[in-house]
């Protein structure tokens, strides 16, 4: 069995599994080029989103739900910030559950400073580089690939204290208690007030690359296969 996150693979031998059975490796990522600090790249991608170059932008990756994301929680906590209040961008899954979402975001912070959208998996890189910061408030995850997509692009990264997501951010994200009122809010504006840095940037992208790409992992992927096959059959 592969776990992906240490907590799995520790919940496992506190039930009784054999170490034997188990392998903790966690899923890869391929890493883009190192992000850097390129400000007309970013007003162009800007005008060719469709957002705004006059504020803040901060960008939300998932489900566009109240169910597991918890998008209703960050469009409040977005709505408790002081004016100029950042531009938030959620983009994701909709569905059915996604419309309660949408109208949130236009009531508490108007049309002009929420966009919620859908977008082919090869074009997602491209809100990353054009945003300041990425937000997920879901209190779980099964891993959240989406960090590690937001930290190699050098973006700033907020989740919630988890095991799992803390194990996945390692020391490059800020976690917070994202079931206290005015929590990513106060998160999001100290990560907002740093401004863009170069070698906050490339941290980020090192720490992706050191821990999560093919290269660093493949020869892990590649023992477990072995063992696998070499294992005898169960009878």
């Amino acid at each position: 069995v592969q776990q992906v996150a240490p907590l799995y693979y520790q919940e496992a031998l506190d039930y009784g599994e054999s170490p034997a059975k188990h392998f903790l490796i966690p899923y890869g990522i391929n890493v883009c080029s190192p992000p850097n600090v390129d400000t007309e790249m970013k007003r162009k991608l800007r005008a060719n989103l469709k957002l705004p170059n006059d504020r803040h932008v901060v960008l939300s990756v998932g489900w566009i739900a109240r169910q597991h994301k918890r998008m209703d929680y960050l469009i409040e906590e977005i709505a408790r910030m002081p004016e100029p209040r950042p531009y938030l961008q959620l983009l994701g899954a909709i569905d059915a559950n996604s419309q309660e979402i949408i109208a949130l975001g236009n009531r508490l912070l108007d049309q002009d400073n929420f966009g919620a959208t859908s977008v082919p998996y090869e074009q997602v890189a491209d809100y990353y580089r054009a945003a300041d910061v990425f937000a997920l408030a879901s209190l779980k995850e099964g891993f959240g690939r989406v960090y590690l997509e937001a930290m190699m692009h050098g973006l700033p990264v907020i989740g919630h204290r988890h095991p799992v997501i803390e194990y996945v951010v390692g020391e490059q994200g800020v976690l917070a208690d994202l079931e206290r009122p005015q929590s990513l809010a106060r998160a999001l504006q100290t990560a907002l007030s740093d401004g863009e840095d170069e070698r906050a940037m490339l941290r980020r992208w090192q720490s992706v690359k050191d821990r999560f790409s093919w290269d660093t992992l493949a020869p892990s992927y590649e023992e477990m296969f072995r063992k696998v096959a070499i294992s005898p059959l169960p009878v």
